[in-house]
């Protein structure tokens, strides 16, 4: 049976430093290829098709960034870190330059190296599998569907069918988990422009001044005052696609400069001193009402109207009820094989039931249950009974928590008796930070166990460390800038 672990490709002269990586992703259940040149890297690249490249930038021969030029020459698709232990300005720019998904230092914090090569997983993956709204044909590659037959359904494929073979930039609109990133997807599969790179930034979850980094790369005055240098997100998609996820989250400021972009396909660079073409097709999703975002002053209504030239609004589940048992049943076919169960039957009851739920969070709330279901699953059948269980069990742990006023007492005092609250900060900020701290602290800085133990993913954790200033050294978590 083929693998279908993800390709790391790790390039590097240093065997000790291959066997290093080796080790490390091994056990993260990565395939690793090893290549010891960027001679060596070009080939394998080419035949092995791997999914992310770890690549040295000093090296005998084709240095990192000749390597990843000619490797973008013949497939830009495949994400590339670049790692060195000679950092300097001018070595990150060229790296940027040439296309680098990210430019890393040696020695790595290992945290984020796993971090930014999950990441890149990820990016490459979404570019690989095809999203389309027909089943699967023998001998296709891998391969994704948006299932739905309804008639809304159907007029949703027919606008992305409307849309694909333009370039002209595109909103998706409905609510959270209506599946507008698969949407956007297939738009990017469909176009002229799917053998270029595709990724997706969401704009809600990453604080503004890093989402500014992530989107337009460093000025000349960060990188004097020491600040990370970014790569572009926009020059990495030069001849692709750009997903926005949450366009409604980002900034005033950053709404004005992505506005130029869209209209001059020029990026500017270094403070405004250099620019650099950008042609990109954007496409953004929102799950708020843009228009009513415009009108309160918080969205330009010039880039609302230039994102809506095409525009796609997908239907919540509620309006499509007669989708679900096909949704179900690929949900099951799905994700069965992957727990080890073997051919899994939904019941009639058990069916009626999930037709008739209230799902808030619509097609992504449907997924959830059947899979959560299926881990609990004893023998083949699922039964009425089993999702009557499971939602019983959800039921009672949130009931218990969230009508608990014990645990939010004293908090809610505290805040009221130091009302009002200095300029800038709010009670949901200052509860939230409170409590990453405590859990920190209770699991002396472990970030996998604080990430479990919070109920949120390592990805999430790190945004909020970076949020608040947080600093881990040890046992003891203190804001940065102390001792």
């Amino acid at each position: 049976m083929k693998s279908t672990k993800p390709k790391l490709m790790v390039v590097d002269d240093d065997a000790d430093v291959r066997y290093s990586f080796k080790r490390l992703f091994e056990r993260a259940d990565y395939a690793i290829i090893e290549a010891s040149s960027g001679e060596d890297a070009v080939r394998l690249a080419q035949s092995e098709k791997p999914d992310v490249i770890l690549m040295d930038i000093r090296m005998p021969g084709a240095d990192g960034i000749a390597t990843l030029r000619e490797i973008r020459r013949f497939d830009p698709r495949t994400p590339v870190i670049l790692m060195t232990a000679y950092a300097s300005t001018q070595s990150t720019i060229e790296a940027m330059k040439a296309g680098a998904f990210d430019h890393v230092m040696k020695p790595f914090d290992i945290e984020k190296i796993r971090s930014i090569v999950s990441q890149a997983v990820k990016a490459s993956q979404d570019m690989r599998r095809v999203v389309s709204f027909r089943p699967k044909r023998s001998g296709e590659g891998p391969h994704e569907e948006i299932i739905g037959q309804s008639e809304s359904m159907q007029e949703v494929y027919k606008l992305i069918g409307r849309v694909a073979a333009g370039d002209q930039p595109v909103l998706l609109t409905g609510e959270r988990g209506t599946g507008k990133q698969l949407v956007a997807r297939a738009i990017y599969h469909h176009s002229a422009r799917n053998t270029k790179p595709f990724l997706a930034i969401n704009c809600a979850i990453i604080p503004p001044h890093l989402l500014e980094g992530e989107l337009f790369g460093w000025t000349r005055t960060a990188a004097l005052r020491g600040g990370e240098l970014k790569t572009s997100k926009l020059e990495i998609c030069d001849g692709g696609t750009l997903l926005l996820h949450e366009i409604g989250a980002m900034t005033i400021p950053l709404q004005t400069r992505l506005l130029r972009v869209m209209e001059t396909g020029q990026l500017e660079k270094f403070g405004g001193m250099q620019t650099v073409p950008a042609n990109i097709r954007i496409i953004a999703s929102s799950s708020a009402d843009l228009h009513a975002l415009t009108e309160s002053g918080d969205f330009r209504s010039d880039l609302y109207f230039a994102l809506r030239a095409s525009e796609i609004n997908l239907p919540p589940l509620s309006q499509r009820k007669g989708d679900i048992p096909l949704l179900v049943a690929h949900y099951v076919e799905r994700e069965a094989p992957r727990l080890g169960l073997g051919r899994v039957i939904v019941d009639p009851a058990a069916m009626a039931l999930l037709e008739q739920g209230a799902y808030e969070s619509n097609v992504r709330e449907l997924e959830n249950i059947v899979r959560n279901t299926l881990v609990g699953l004893k023998g083949n059948v699922i039964s009425a009974g089993d999702l009557e269980m499971k939602r019983a069990e959800a039921t009672e742990s949130a009931v218990g928590i969230l009508t608990d006023d014990s645990l939010f007492d004293a908090l809610f005092q505290e805040i009221a008796r130091r009302q009002p609250l200095p300029p800038g900060f709010d009670s949901f900020d200052i509860i939230e930070r409170k409590l990453v701290i405590r859990a920190l602290e209770q699991c002396e800085g472990n970030q996998s166990r604080v990430a479990k133990f919070l109920g949120i993913t390592r990805n999430t954790l790190r945004k909020r460390i970076a949020k608040y200033g947080l600093k881990i050294g040890g046992k003891r978590v203190h804001d940065e800038g102390e001792p």
